[in-house]
This record gives structure tokens, sequence and C-alpha cells, in this order.
């Protein structure tokens, strides 16, 4: 519920899931963290989301600058 609320706010905020439950559908095309984790696999885990959000955003910018102007 959370997320959903974020997205609405802030669609461009990366977000994510840690869970304990093995049924890996749940959240399926989401990022997530499957527990147990220790603390490298937290770290790997944000720095693929912030990577993955920073390539994100450029693509947009520069498909924006590509854009014809009327």
């Amino acid at each position: 519920a959370l997320a959903a609320i974020l997205r609405l706010i802030r669609p461009e905020m990366p977000i994510l899931f840690m869970t304990g439950y093995t049924d890996r559908q749940l959240l399926e095309g989401e990022n997530v963290l499957y527990k147990p984790f220790n603390t490298v696999g937290l770290e790997e885990a944000i720095r693929d989301l912030v990577s993955e959000t920073s390539r994100n955003r450029a693509s947009r910018e520069s498909a924006a600058l590509t854009l014809p102007r009327k």
C-alpha cells in the first residue's frame, strides 16, 4: 500500500521490497531483496537500484533532447 502511494506522489522514486516469502511471483517485476540477506547483499541491491534509476533518468533526458521541436 505504501509503495502504491509513493508511486502516485513520486513515480520516479526507486522502491526496493524486502520479503521472507518464497513466492517470487508475488512481486514479479519489482526490485526485491529476499531474506535472509547480509549487509553486502543489501548494499549491492541498493547500488543496483540506484544505478538502474540513474540509467533510466539519463535515457529519458537523452530522448527528450532528441525529440524534434515544433
